[in-house]
């Protein structure tokens, strides 16, 4: 039997307390058209505060083609604030109710509220709001619908941990930390809880409160312990490609543009001036090659000012050969998902066009310029899975991107091998059958 041994299994892109909270909504990954929510059972649902939240529709995978619309919702749960997140994360669905709750529309359904720079509010024929918000719209909208309390923050944490174990993972590097979730992951580690070894970034949610937000991640850096640690800061810079946000250099064959830059060049470079002053890394999710390419160049731009500092770039779906050559005199890592090349694949040509999607998947590349990247699985967007990332470096080779060379197992062991050392899991036919954490068996 086939038998692999990884050292600090590590899943280098993850939504720690994310992973927990969206396995407790109801998933909706088996949708199969839009219209399909008018069957979902209402029987077992389960509300925050009178919130329905779920998780999970694609309509990448529908083949009806039919309008993405709050009346579907309206229809099957009228009375309560329904938010359905799209699997990658940047979109949400709402019914009228939700719209109401916000605030967001007034008596004639009319929009009420000034669409952020970075963002866009989906209209019908008569100029009123489908229920479909993106990118900076939906993150906008998040901030109404009910907080999570401390204690759900912690059983979320345990319940993703154990997820991550039953995968093999010993290690994280989680880019959706905030303030309560740091607290509370401080809690389960002096209570001996966590069996983890988490490397933090702090989602920035509001460059106007950066400042404020840099203090406490300072000062969260000075209370590293043993397994946590906060490494810095994570801002978006682009959309995803599911929901054509990603910013790319040409326009999508859909039509619809060239996705959404989310934030400004000002606000890149201050953040990263001032996250840099700090010693803190920056993170910044970077799905197009557009995205890759500016944020790129605003570091290069701060280098010969003399400011120099860790630029982790998020994803890094499509980078142009041109843009991977300027990150060669940069400090940057990057961390790839390959296992979204299973889940896009399938459009990604259709959306982009033959000359960026061989630009698309780039470790051949990043390891011919000798760019260092790991790998990751982008969780709750996909399921942290180390055999699905084998199993995408395999199949993608065999269509048309360049192979990796080397042992793809290579790419999820964490690089920093003292950090809970004595930690290791072993797979078998890509199951993990043993999962070591500082010596104690889990698994």
């Amino acid at each position: 039997m086939f038998s692999t041994r990884i050292d600090a299994c590590f899943d280098s892109h993850v939504h720690w307390s994310a992973t927990g909270e969206f396995s407790e909504r109801l998933l909706l990954t088996s949708l199969g058209a839009a219209k399909e929510v008018l069957q979902l059972a209402k029987d077992t649902l389960v509300f925050r505060d009178g919130w329905l939240l779920g998780f999970g529709w694609d309509q990448t995978h529908w083949t009806d083609g039919g309008e993405i619309h709050r009346r579907l919702l309206d229809q099957w749960l009228p009375d309560k604030p329904v938010l359905f997140t799209r699997v990658d994360g940047h979109v949400g669905w709402v019914n009228t109710a939700a719209l109401k709750a916000a605030g967001w529309i007034n008596g004639q359904d009319e929009l009420r509220i000034e669409v952020p720079k970075g963002g866009r509010v989906e209209l019908d024929e008569s100029g009123r709001p489908t229920g479909i918000l993106i990118d900076k719209a939906y993150e906008l909208f998040l901030q109404q619908i009910p907080k999570i309390k401390p204690n759900e923050i912690r059983r979320h944490l345990l319940k993703a941990s154990q997820i991550f174990h039953a995968e093999g993972f010993t290690h994280i590097r989680d880019v959706g930390g905030n303030k309560d979730q740091w607290e509370q992951a401080l809690l389960l580690d002096r209570t001996q809880l966590l069996n983890l070894a988490v490397d933090m970034f702090f989602h920035i949610e509001d460059l106007n409160q950066l400042d404020s937000d840099l203090d406490f991640i300072e000062a969260a850096k000075n209370e590293a312990t043993s397994n946590l640690r906060a490494r810095g800061i994570k801002i978006f810079l682009d959309g995803a490609l599911g929901s054509e946000g990603a910013w790319v250099s040409e326009p999508y064959r859909s039509g619809s543009g060239q996705g959404l830059q989310i934030l400004t060049d000002a606000e890149i470079e201050n953040a990263f001036r001032k996250a840099w002053s700090k010693d803190l890394e920056v993170a910044i999710h970077t799905i197009g090659d557009e995205a890759v390419h500016q944020a790129v160049s605003i570091a290069h731009r701060l280098q010969q000012q003399g400011l120099k500092g860790r630029l982790n770039l998020e994803h890094v779906e499509i980078a142009r050969p041109e843009t991977v050559e300027m990150m060669k005199a940069l400090d940057v890592i990057c961390h790839l998902q390959p296992c979204h090349w299973l889940s896009d694949h399938r459009w990604l040509k259709d959306k982009v066009g033959e000359t960026l999607y061989g630009y698309s998947f780039p470790w051949r590349r990043l390891q011919q310029a000798e760019i260092e990247f790991d790998f990751g699985s982008d969780t709750p967007v996909e399921p942290p899975s180390a055999a699905r990332t084998v199993q995408a470096i395999h199949e993608s080779a065999l269509n048309g991107i360049p192979k990796l060379l080397g042992n793809p197992e290579r790419f999820l062991s964490h690089p920093d091998r003292a950090f809970a050392a004595n930690s290791f899991s072993v797979f078998e036919e890509g199951r993990p059958v043993q999962v070591v954490f500082r010596g104690d068996h889990l698994i």
